[in-house]
């Protein structure tokens, strides 16, 4: 079903091409042309064969159908505090600095701009690298606390792409990770959907928003990333929503498996999507959905 090249650029791999003004060995991308070669090989017999690697440069995102997210690693310590007391070895070093949910989106828009065409990412929260930088053995949950790292796996888990654990991570967070990932399993949108970060609009910069859609089916993963319960306001793009601006929706999450209430209510117009009212608790991750009145959500997570 795959192979997956472990840190092809922490291998000596010689070039003897005449022309370098360095040494063979020291050639960094010496795999490149290798791996190439080997993936149209491989295809050739089995075009179904994944090849997947850890470092996620452009070169290696052209020649493997999937890489690590370790672009993304410095994300988790710029978000979140470190409360552990033997601090924290991330790859970029702690020096308190933060940054919020909106600046990531904009960070991963412009990211995304930049890969390739085909590129896919799986994500990750906890590797068995991150585990042991500092040779700490230390998983980000105590780094940052057991709802801090359920907000950003569930981000990692809701940004499209694929998705990775390291054996262990969900420890104390086994009922959570088992219904987000059933979730993601289940639900076509979530799985196979594109991803817009800066599309749904938020009024707390602490609050991811992103919209994933997916033949005309849509769903609308709202994460806070802070330690605060929030009553924030969405503004959901009603021109891309199943419903008239007159006409009744129900707000579904999919997630919690619960209608959304408004101001006490659960009924809502059309109209008001452009500035819908939600309670966040602090590390809160909903999953919404907007069905007309005429169409009632099914119990349970919705696999259309």
């Amino acid at each position: 079903d795959g192979f997956r090249f472990d840190a092809p650029t922490w291998n000596c791999m010689p070039n003897w091409t005449e022309e370098l003004p360095y040494r063979a060995s020291a050639a960094y991308y010496a795999c490149f042309r290798l791996l190439e070669r080997v993936r149209h090989e491989i295809n050739a017999g089995y075009p179904q064969t994944l090849l997947y690697t850890e470092p996620s440069g452009p070169l290696f995102r052209k020649t493997m159908d999937l890489t690590y997210n370790y672009d993304e690693e410095w994300l988790s310590g710029s978000l979140m505090q470190v409360v552990s007391e033997r601090g924290y070895a991330g790859a970029r070093q702690y020096n308190g600095d933060r940054i919020n949910a909106r600046q990531t989106a904009d960070w991963l828009y412009y990211r995304d701009l930049s890969l390739p065409a085909s590129s896919q990412t799986v994500h990750h929260l906890d590797s068995h690298d991150t585990f042991w930088w500092g040779e700490k053995a230390q998983f980000r949950q105590e780094a940052f606390g057991l709802e801090a790292s359920r907000s950003l796996f569930a981000m990692y888990a809701l940004i499209g792409g694929g998705i990775m654990n390291y054996v262990g991570a969900e420890s104390g967070s086994e009922a959570f990770y088992r219904r987000l990932l059933h979730l993601r399993q289940a639900d076509k949108t979530l799985r196979y959907g594109g991803c817009d970060y800066r599309l749904v609009t938020c009024s707390h910069a602490r609050v991811l928003v992103l919209w994933r859609e997916y033949e005309g089916q849509h769903a609308i993963p709202v994460i806070n990333l802070g330690n605060e319960p929030l009553l924030v306001r969405l503004g959901l793009p009603t021109e891309c929503l199943p419903i008239q601006s007159n006409q009744e929706c129900l707000v579904y999450d999919l997630l919690g498996n619960q209608y959304v209430e408004s101001n006490g209510y659960r009924r809502h117009p059309g109209y008001t999507l452009k500035d819908l009212k939600i309670d966040l608790p602090a590390y809160g991750v909903m999953v919404l959905r907007v069905y007309p009145i005429k169409k009632q959500p099914a119990t349970g997570n919705s696999k259309d």
